[in-house]
This record gives C-alpha cells, sequence and structure tokens, in this order.
C-alpha cells in the first residue's frame, strides 16, 4: 500500500509540469527536492510502520505461547488432580472390596461347625493342590463319619482269611459306593480317579475297604479369619484347639484351606497345612480379643500431639481373662508422654479411665512406662503394681522427673505417684526432691520412698513387652500384621 501511494504521487507531479510549461530549473530542483523529501518521510513511516507491526507479531506470539504454557500447566495440575482423586476412588474402592470379602464372625462360626464334622476333618490333614492328591488314608481314618464299626461274621472271617490277623483294634468298613459318593460329594472326584490309594485290605466279594486303628486322627479346628476370593469361592485359615481344664487352647496345627460352594455343601479345592502356629498356647478367647484389638487398630492410633515415638503393648493387667492393650506415646525433645488403656466391651473398643493420686509434673506429661528397663512388677496376692517414671527436660536449663506406678482396678487404671525431683543445670547441678504430695525432702528420704511404696509386695519378673511403631505405619498396616504383632507382643509377655 505504501509502494502504490508512492507511484501515484510522482505521475501526478509530471501531470502537472507538462500543464503549467512554466516550471522553472530551480523550481522542478525544489519540486525534485520536496519529491525526495516526501519519500525518505514516506520510507521512514513504512520502516517504522513494518517495524510496528513486527513488534505486535512478537508480542502476539509472546503472549500466545504464554497462554499455551498456562494451558499446559493448567492441564498438567488437572490431570495431577485426577489421577489423585482416581487413587484415592481406587483405594477407597480396594478398601470396600477388601471389607465386602471380609467374613463374618457368623459366616467364621459356621466354617467352624464344617470344619468339625467327621466327614470333613480329614481333608485338612494333607497338602494338595488339587483335590484328587488328597490323602484318603487321613480323610477315612476313622471312617468320616459313615463307616460301619462292626463287621459281620462273614465280613470278619473273609478278613481274617485274606490277611491272616484278627480283630483287635477299633475297626472301618466302607463300600466303594459309600467311599464313591463322600468323595464325589466334598472333591467332585471317585475313588478310581484320585492319586493316591486308600490303603485298606479290600474284600473283592463285598466290594469293601477294612481298616483297624488304634488310635484317633480327629483334630477340632476353628476358622480364625477367611475371605471371599471369588463369588463361590473361599479362602479360609483353621486352627487346631483342644481342651484344658474346661477351657479351648490353639494346638500346632493350622493352615489355608480353599473351598468352593457347591449348592449347600462344599468342595474342597487345595490345602496347605503350615509348620508350627503362632497362636500354639493360646485360648481361643485370648486369640478372639487380640483379633479385636487389631480389626479395632484405628481407634487406638490417637495421641493429642504429634508423637516422636509411639509404643503399644497388650497384657492381662489384673489377672481376670481380659486383656488390656496399652499404647504411650511420646511428644517433642521434651519427652511429653501421653497414655491409654483400652480393652474389648462386648463389641465395642472401651477406653479405661485414669486416676492419678500423688503430685504430677508441672505439665499434661504422664509416666513413661516405655522409656525404663524395668525389671520387675510386684504384687500383693490381689493386686499387681507395674512401676513407671515420667522424665521432661527443657535443653539445657532444667529437667524434672518422678516414679510411681499403674495397676488396673475394677475397671479404672490408678496411677501412684510417690516421689518426684527438679533438677537445675547451673554449675554443677542442684536437685531438689519431693514427696508424693510436693513437700521438698532430703535425697536420703526420697531414696526410701521407693522401697516404702513397695514393702510387703512380692516382685515378679516384669511382664510387659513394648512394640514400637510409628503412627503413620500403624495406619498403613493391614489389620493381620498388627494381629501377628499383636500375638508375638502378647506371648512374650506370658511366657
Amino acid at each position: 500500500m505504501i509502494k502504490k501511494s508512492k507511484f501515484l504521487l510522482c505521475e501526478l507531479l509530471l501531470i502537472i509540469l507538462v500543464l503549467s510549461g512554466c516550471a522553472s530549473v530551480s523550481e522542478n530542483d525544489a519540486v525534485e527536492s520536496g519529491d525526495s523529501d516526501n519519500y525518505a518521510q514516506i520510507e521512514e513511516e513504512e520502516q517504522n510502520e513494518l517495524a510496528g507491526q513486527g513488534a505486535t507479531e512478537n508480542q502476539e506470539v509472546a503472549k500466545q505461547e504464554m497462554l499455551d504454557s498456562q494451558e499446559a500447566e493448567e492441564q498438567e495440575v488437572s490431570d495431577n488432580q485426577n489421577a489423585v482423586e482416581q487413587d484415592v476412588e481406587d483405594n477407597q474402592d480396594a478398601a470396600e472390596q477388601e471389607d465386602w470379602n471380609e467374613l463374618s464372625d457368623e459366616e467364621l462360626n459356621n466354617f467352624t461347625d464344617f470344619f468339625q464334622s467327621y466327614e470333613n476333618y480329614g481333608f485338612l490333614l494333607s497338602d494338595y493342590t488339587t483335590p484328587i492328591d488328597v490323602d484318603l488314608n487321613e480323610v477315612f481314618y476313622c471312617g468320616a463319619g459313615i463307616a460301619a464299626h462292626v463287621l459281620s461274621d462273614d465280613v470278619e472271617a473273609a478278613y481274617e482269611q485274606e490277611t491272616g490277623w484278627t480283630i483287635e483294634l477299633d475297626v472301618e468298613c466302607l463300600t466303594t459306593r459309600q467311599i464313591d459318593d463322600l468323595l464325589i460329594e466334598k472333591t467332585g472326584y471317585s475313588l478310581e480317579e484320585m492319586n493316591k490309594t486308600l490303603e485298606w485290605v479290600y474284600l473283592e466279594q463285598y466290594d469293601s475297604y477294612i481298616g483297624q486303628h488304634g488310635d484317633t486322627n480327629y483334630i477340632p479346628f476353628v476358622c480364625i479369619s477367611g475371605k471371599r476370593i471369588e463369588e463361590d469361592v473361599f479362602e479360609l485359615k483353621y486352627q487346631s484347639v483342644y481342651e484344658f481344664q474346661g477351657e479351648l487352647i490353639c494346638g500346632d496345627y493350622h493352615g489355608v484351606v480353599t473351598l468352593r460352594k457347591n449348592g449347600e455343601n462344599y468342595l474342597f479345592i487345595s490345602n496347605q497345612m503350615l509348620d508350627g502356629s503362632a497362636l500354639s498356647g493360646l485360648s481361643c478367647k485370648e486369640v478372639s480379643q487380640l483379633k479385636f484389638f487389631a480389626e479395632n487398630k484405628d481407634s487406638w492410633n490417637i495421641s493429642k500431639y504429634t508423637p516422636r515415638a509411639f509404643y503399644y503393648a497388650v497384657f492381662d493387667l489384673d489377672n481376670d481373662g481380659r486383656l488390656e492393650l496399652i499404647t504411650s506415646a511420646i511428644s517433642g525433645t521434651g519427652q511429653y508422654s501421653e497414655n491409654h488403656f483400652y480393652r474389648r466391651n462386648d463389641d465395642e473398643i472401651e477406653e479405661l479411665p485414669q486416676k492419678y493420686s500423688g503430685k504430677k509434673l508441672e505439665s499434661d506429661s504422664e509416666l513413661d512406662f516405655t522409656l525404663f528397663d524395668y525389671k520387675y512388677a510386684y504384687t500383693n496376692g490381689k493386686v499387681t503394681y507395674y512401676p513407671a517414671s515420667d522424665f521432661i527436660r527443657d535443653g539445657f536449663q532444667w529437667s524434672s522427673s518422678a516414679d510411681g506406678a499403674y495397676y488396673l482396678k475394677d475397671g479404672t487404671v490408678y496411677i501412684d505417684i510417690y516421689r518426684s525431683d527438679y533438677t537445675l543445670y547451673k554449675d554443677d547441678g542442684e536437685t531438689t526432691c519431693y514427696d508424693a504430695d510436693g513437700n521438698e525432702i532430703t535425697q536420703e528420704a526420697w531414696e526410701k520412698l521407693e522401697e516404702n511404696y513397695y514393702a510387703g509386695m512380692d516382685a515378679i519378673t516384669y511382664p510387659i513387652c513394648w512394640v514400637y511403631i510409628s503412627p503413620s505405619e500403624l495406619k498403613q498396616d493391614t489389620y493381620q500384621k498388627i494381629f501377628r504383632e499383636l500375638v508375638d507382643n502378647y506371648k512374650k509377655g506370658v511366657e
């Protein structure tokens, strides 16, 4: 547009010169000079306009790049938020799915009844990954609840003729039809399809198997946990039990069995027997309480402050058969401690009240059950007293400590503080001693207070073992892992 205007102007000037016929040389010079000036001015304007357009275009490009960058950042933030939200949803779904998979107490009790039936317990006494590998001699050892225990004269005579032995022990007699019916009901396979043989005497003329035994392989099992791994498939953990002094005690046998729902019954799919048992020697009542604490771990993972250390232990503090779960959280460099006591109350977790006597330290700090190496507890035959101390400090300026004991009586945890002291760190340090009421006393009198408090009591080995764990780990760990740790912790205390 600029160049076109320039040529039109030149043409107009030439026309004017021709028409006038009187333009002088000086005028022509002036015209040429004016034309040159105009041309230069036009060129300058053109360059300025081009420069302006270039600057504008650069600004537009920079602006567009900035917008594109902002949109990309916003999109990345949005994608990250969506990913986090999706992870939360996935975790919630997984948690809900896990909760749905876990079996109720009623379902576990039903499986316990199933395991303890004479026709089923034998399927838990051998390892197999496919039901055709089950040990038939374990399944039918005591007759599986369907065998005849008395032989007819003809069958007994045939048995003695076949073996050369007389019937002197308990005897079991099963027909092939009876064996097939049970195996098909429990595994889906007949005797002929099994990989392992039934090592009994077979009498062909009676199509019967006969076995003798002088003992029993019957073991009562309880279903301690389980989950639904498919709509009709269950993975169940079992534990052997026996009765001792009227109470069920966990035995050495335990394992994992997989069952498939089959109408009103179940098919045995696989079984794994495990060596030893962490629950061995514990009563079923104790196991039930430990399992309850583990399942309710979020109810006792609490503290007023962000703890530097978190400890827990489980023990029967008053020897009444009800276990107590103790937590101790220690916060800050001043080592301020906070303690809680829990036990099971029906289907709820109950925190026990605490009642202090004696002068506490000038803070919210409570006795540090975990920081001191106690060797003994003390008992008067009715109540057991567990020593504990408190210690707080303020850098290099001062520290204070208190000594006492706690005990459980009538559902309340009592904490007695029988002495304390205060140390101011200057020069060589200055310590002031106090009795239970906060009265200043001598060092010699202070030292005698511990002996006086436990006078007339018997010392017993200190039974409580503490587990250290961070609150975040406790929150993240599965209840199965916490259950194992609770079992281990409790057994260390009672052994």
